[in-house]
């Protein structure tokens, strides 16, 4: 992963830094993509779930979004793409 700022070319950058959100009971969930598995089957649909991480500039304050597994994101969208 790249460790210099895009926007500044700082390299005061703090990666995989949780984000979430409070829900029921301020409980924290982590916010996630989230994609159909089969879509169009009638049985075994589900839904594959990629946590966002952060990635911070220490210098700016830019913050990036990404998950940990973009070729496994990629796969399955292909999958349903061909199904």
């Amino acid at each position: 992963m790249n460790t210099i700022c895009n926007n500044c070319k700082s390299n005061k950058i703090v990666t995989g830094v949780r984000i979430t959100d409070l829900g029921e009971v301020n409980v924290k969930n982590d916010l996630s993509l989230e994609i159909y598995k089969n879509p169009d089957a009638l049985f075994f649909k589900g839904t594959t779930r990629y946590k966002l991480k952060a990635k911070v500039c220490c210098s700016c304050g830019t913050v990036e979004t990404y998950i940990d597994n973009p070729e496994e994101l990629w796969r399955t969208y292909q999958n349903n793409k061909n199904s």
